[in-house]
Parts: C-alpha cells; sequence; structure tokens
C-alpha cells in the first residue's frame, strides 16, 4: 500500500510538473517531466502503472520516442502499459480542432518504423499509425507492403488512413506483389472501398472492421437503445474491443432521431440498420421497453427464430414493450401469448424484468463466481466484476438448461471497497450472468448468455469487459480459442456518463463514435 500511494502521489505531481514546464520553463525541463511520466508508465508498481498509462494523453509526441522500446518489454504488463499509454496519445492528439498536434504524434510514431526497432514493436506502431495517420505518413508505410512480417499491419494501416495517396500505395504495391501479398493487398483495397462507400451514405450506425484475430471472419450486431443505462456508449467500446482487440467486425446500432440523424436513447421506435442481423452470427443486444415498427422488427425476430447466437445485457431482459395488436406483440416484456410468456425475455434470455432486487443507486454489485463453476471458458481470467448499478431480481430457478455462472452480491453503498450487505438480499445471491440454450415455437435451438450489468459504468470494470468478450467467443462456439486472459483494453478514449433518465449526451451523431 505504501508503494501504491507514493507513485500515486508522484504520477500527479508529475502531472504539475509538466503543467509548468510547458507553460513556464521551456522545453528542456518539459522533457525531464516527460521522462518522469515515462518512468512512472513503466514502474513496478502495477496500480500506478495504470494510473499513470490512463493520464498519459497529454504527454504528446515526446513521449512517443521513450516509450516505444517497451512495445516489446518481457514483461507482459509493462507491454501492455506502454501500449495503453501511446494509445491514449494518439486518441487525444485525434480530437477535434488539435490537427497539428496529431501530425506531430503521427510523425514520431513514422520514425519508430525503422529496423532500428524490432518486427513487434514496429507492428504496434502501424496499428498505432491505423487511428492517427495521414498522408505524410503513407510514404513510410507503403515499403513495409513488402515486408512478410509487416505486410499485413501495413495493409491494415492503410485501409484506416483517409488520404487518397494510401489507395495509390496500394495499388502501385500490387505492380510487383508475389500471390499471397497481391491477396492482402487486394483485400485491403476492398476494405477502403467499403469503408468510402459508408461515409459517403453517411448511414446512422459504425461499423469496426475486424483485422487479425480469432474473431476474423465473425460479425456481430451490438443494438442499444435505453433511456437510462447509457448503452449507447457502451456498445461502441464493446464493439471497438471486440474488433480491435479480437478481430470480430462489428456494427454498432443506435436509437436514432429520424428528424436530426442524433442519437435520441428516448427514440423508443427507431432503430436504424437492423437489417445487418441478415448477415450476423452474434447479436448483442441492449434495448429497454423498445416499440419497433414491423419492418424492423422482423429483422429482430428472423434472427432468433433461427437460433441466432444472443448476448443480452441488463435491460434486454425488457427489450420490447409493443401494443397487442401489433404483429410482434409476443416480444413484449409482459407477453401472455401461449409460449412467449415473458417476451423475448424470458423466451431468449431466460428472465424478463421483476424489479430491482438491490436499491437502485445506493446499492452497486459484486460478482460472484459460481461454486464448481470456475473452470468454465467463459470465466477465463476473470477475477473481480464490480459496477455501480444494482442487482436485478430473477425467479429461481432459471428456465430450460440455464447455468448461472456469477451471481450478483448487494453492496452496501457504491464504491468498490463497500461490504455486503447483511440481509435477505444476499441469502441467496441472485444470478447476475448466466448461459443458456433457447429454442422459440417453430424455431431452432441457438445459445444465448445473459447479464443484468452492461451500463456504460459498469463496462469499466475490467472483469466484467472479460466476461463480455469470452462470452462472446462462446456465443459463436469458439470457446477453445478464449484466451486465458483476453485483452479488454479500452481502445480510445472512454469517459461514460453517469446513468439516470434524460441524462444523455445531446447533439452525438453515430458517425462520431467511429474509430
Amino acid at each position: 500500500m505504501h508503494a501504491i500511494t507514493k507513485w500515486g502521489s508522484r504520477w500527479r505531481q508529475i502531472a504539475a510538473m509538466m503543467l509548468a514546464a510547458t507553460l513556464l520553463m521551456g522545453t528542456s525541463l518539459a522533457a525531464s517531466a516527460i521522462d518522469d511520466a515515462v518512468e512512472a508508465i513503466v514502474a513496478p508498481d502495477a496500480e500506478a502503472r495504470f494510473d499513470a498509462a490512463a493520464d498519459a494523453g497529454e504527454l504528446g509526441a515526446d513521449a512517443v520516442e521513450p516509450l516505444a522500446p517497451y512495445l516489446d518489454h518481457e514483461d507482459g504488463e509493462i507491454r501492455r502499459a506502454a501500449q495503453q499509454a501511446l494509445e491514449r496519445v494518439v486518441m487525444h492528439a485525434g480530437r477535434p480542432g488539435a490537427d497539428d498536434e496529431r501530425a506531430e504524434v503521427a510523425q514520431a510514431l513514422t520514425e519508430c518504423l525503422t529496423e532500428d526497432y524490432t518486427v513487434h514493436v514496429r507492428r504496434e506502431v502501424l496499428h498505432l499509425l491505423s487511428m492517427c495517420g495521414g498522408e505524410d505518413e503513407v510514404a513510410a508505410i507503403e515499403p513495409l507492403l513488402h515486408d512478410p512480417e509487416l505486410m499485413q499491419a501495413a495493409c491494415r494501416a492503410l485501409v484506416r488512413n483517409p488520404s487518397h495517396e494510401s489507395v495509390r500505395a496500394l495499388v502501385r504495391a500490387l505492380d510487383d506483389a508475389d500471390e499471397e501479398t497481391a491477396r492482402e493487398i487486394a483485400h485491403a483495397l476492398a476494405q477502403k472501398a467499403t469503408t468510402a462507400a459508408q461515409a459517403r451514405s453517411e448511414k446512422p450506425w459504425v461499423v469496426y472492421q475486424g483485422f487479425e484475430g480469432p474473431g476474423e471472419g465473425k460479425h456481430i450486431v451490438l443494438v442499444s437503445g435505453d433511456e437510462e443505462y447509457r448503452s449507447e456508449e457502451a456498445l461502441p467500446q464493446l464493439g471497438k474491443i471486440l474488433a480491435v482487440r479480437h478481430g470480430f467486425t462489428c456494427t454498432v446500432l443506435f436509437a436514432v432521431d429520424p428528424e436530426t440523424g442524433e442519437i435520441n436513447p428516448n427514440q423508443s421506435d427507431n432503430i436504424p440498420g437492423l437489417d445487418a442481423l441478415e448477415t450476423a452470427d452474434l447479436m448483442i443486444i441492449a434495448t429497454r421497453f423498445r416499440n419497433l415498427p414491423d419492418e424492423q422488427m422482423r429483422y429482430i425476430a428472423d434472427y432468433v427464430e433461427s437460433g441466432g447466437a444472443v448476448i443480452g445485457l441488463r435491460t434486454a431482459t425488457h427489450a420490447f414493450n409493443i401494443p397487442e395488436e401489433r404483429d410482434y406483440a409476443q416480444y413484449s416484456f409482459n407477453s401472455e401469448v401461449e409460449g412467449w410468456e415473458g417476451g423475448f425475455g424470458r423466451q431468449v434470455l431466460g428472465e424478463t424484468w421483476i424489479t430491482h432486487h438491490g436499491a437502485h443507486s445506493e446499492e452497486a454489485t459484486r460478482g460472484v463466481l459460481v461454486d464448481d463453476m470456475e473452470d468454465h471458458p467463459i470465466l477465463n481470467g476473470i477475477s473481480d466484476i464490480f459496477g455501480p448499478t444494482n442487482v436485478y431480481r430473477v425467479t429461481l430457478p432459471l428456465p430450460g438448461d440455464s447455468e448461472p455462472l456469477v451471481l450478483g452480491e448487494v453492496v452496501d453503498g457504491t464504491d468498490p471497497d463497500d461490504p455486503a450487505v447483511e440481509n435477505e438480499k444476499n441469502d441467496p445471491m441472485m444470478p447476475l450472468a448466466w448461459k443458456r440454450t433457447y429454442e422459440l415455437p417453430d424455431g431452432e435451438a441457438g445459445r444465448a448468455f445473459t447479464t443484468t450489468m452492461g451500463a456504460s459504468q459498469d463496462l469499466e470494470s475490467e472483469g466484467l469487459r472479460r466476461l463480455l468478450v469470452n462470452a462472446a467467443y462462446w456465443a459463436v462456439e469458439l470457446e477453445d480459442a478464449i484466451p486465458e486472459e483476453a485483452d479488454v483494453r479500452i481502445v480510445g478514449a472512454y469517459e461514460p456518463t453517469p446513468f439516470g433518465h434524460d441524462a444523455f449526451a445531446e447533439g452525438v451523431m453515430p458517425s462520431e463514435h467511429a474509430l
């Protein structure tokens, strides 16, 4: 504890030094302050290292050279801290109005593409350039298209490079490419064409292209749309993690105001883009009381009635509220239709809306792994789960072959250090996450995973993020590929809005969530 306090205090001092150096003392002291900051990022103390890396965004281009060698450090934790720190630098430099800063960071990264650095470092640098590179960086990336060890990473960097010169570079590389390289470059050109078409159409959703990882070739559709728990923030971040860290291609859909095109979680009757489910391998849904028109609902109905894999988050237990006279009324959370009792929530996920079990906004949730289930691959690498949202009540036992994996301990407060409540709310504890097989009337059997957590603030829990990523692997029958400890680092900046009705960020367009 002493070391944590020491390094946390030192990091705050370093931040103050950096600001003072930048404003008052000139570049030499600023460079010294950055050296101290880098020392904190690769510190031996895990908490100090995490905090320093998370706050590294403002270090700027001068931090690239000293941090780059750590991208290939033998200590995996230090390596990940350096990756996270440089990603924060890149994302901070990419904010609106910071074009000069972005260019400086991109140039500093380009200087790390020489053979003075290991192949692994250069691959990581190309990944970072895929997030911030422009026309000026194409010339440095283009020669790497002919390096067998770097060709794929170079292709990905050019796919995401917005300049016309990146297209020309890929076309030029085709002239003298061998057969394998030509296939990769042709694929990259096709991806650029698709991305450009999506940008021109200004569609009200975002697509995160998966490239490398076990999920490559699998398509996940993430459906947001709830008034309270900020699924419009949580699902883009989850989609980025699944795409960037694991290779899944992810389409994220939103509740959209049809007049303005803005994301509006209170718009309960419009989620454009649900036709993406026609090519989906998995649907991750976090909607609440949606009353979608028949022409949108039919895509969800066709998907689940064909046995498509489903992951439901938080309010997905009461995903729909559709009037009795409508074609898809049986999907409503309070359905009494024979064979559809409890609607989509009960019949697909295993439960519909019952009530709050913990005190809403007052008693948080701590995940407790179910005895004898710790070895299930969905729980790989998970040691703690915590979120400020409360536990939902469910009917026990859960239906069919439902198997609880995590129980929800009701916490006496909203801080991770708060104890469990000492009353009947934890005797027994409610299931917090479970897996099951569902089969709708006249439908096919499919896999479903449900957790009653999933607010945007809940996603700050590394344990919850890993649970969801592992569940995605399981849902698409890739359980044998679930990592021992899946990489679930946040992609870019993530500062979730506190949950609450009418608390969403106004005026946000879907395109603002693009990578």
